[in-house]
């Protein structure tokens, strides 16, 4: 079966900013991806033959999903940015059946779009599937091939493929508003929204209420 994917490259401002790395590897594989990049990411255009869209932030695509908080720097920050570019990727492309948010330092494997496509999906209820498996304790296992995670609080956001649907429900989901960011973050004091992280944890969390688990690949097909 043929997908049409809509891919996002969110991009934040690195001492050493490798988005141009990951946006020409991705179109190596096969994918256009779409860059959604802070307002103090450098301009430079990624090398390659295939030129790549980029929107700066606080720019949104969706005129009709709310703008988030942004910080007196302009900064919309990673919660703020992955929830935005989820919505942006829906309204850029109406007929996308896969929505993928991929990090940008992220390095996946020249035929992964192929592999992962002959795959899709593993089961009805299936929420996202990662392309990235951590060395972590719940994510490892002997048998090679997708295997479903059941924990809520999603340990990795580097690569990430959804159902459109599943992209449609999870933005209206309340736990975008209360949403309080890391751990860290939420046993602490409460921070501005734009400084909200864990949008991994987030979309783990959403699809458990949804109950539409994540699967993850191993071994990983991103580095």
């Amino acid at each position: 079966m043929s997908f049409e994917w809509a891919v996002g490259v969110m991009a934040a401002n690195r001492p050493m900013n490798t988005w141009r790395d990951t946006v020409w590897n991705l179109q190596k594989c096969g994918w256009r991806p779409i860059v959604f990049a802070e307002f103090d990411v450098p301009d430079e255009i990624p090398y390659g033959d295939i030129r790549t869209e980029v929107i700066r932030r606080p720019v949104c695509a969706d005129p009709q999903f709310p703008k988030e908080n942004i910080g007196p720097d302009g900064r919309m920050g990673n919660f703020q940015n992955f929830v935005q570019t989820l919505a942006d990727l829906l309204w850029m492309k109406p007929t996308a059946d896969v929505i993928m948010i991929v990090e940008d330092d992220v390095i996946i494997n020249l035929h992964a779009k192929e592999f992962v496509e002959a795959r899709l999906w593993p089961s009805v209820r299936c929420g996202m599937v990662s392309l990235y498996c951590p060395d972590f304790k719940p994510y490892r296992r002997q048998q090679r091939g997708l295997f479903q995670v059941d924990r809520p609080n999603w340990m990795c956001g580097q690569a990430l493929a959804f159902p459109r649907q599943v992209v449609i429900t999870a933005l209206q989901s309340p736990l975008i508003q209360s949403w309080r960011g890391s751990h860290r973050q939420r046993v602490g004091s409460p921070v501005s929204p734009w400084e909200r992280k864990a949008s991994d944890a987030w979309i783990g969390n959403v699809l458990t209420e949804m109950q539409m688990p994540g699967w993850c690949f191993c071994p990983s097909l991103a580095k």
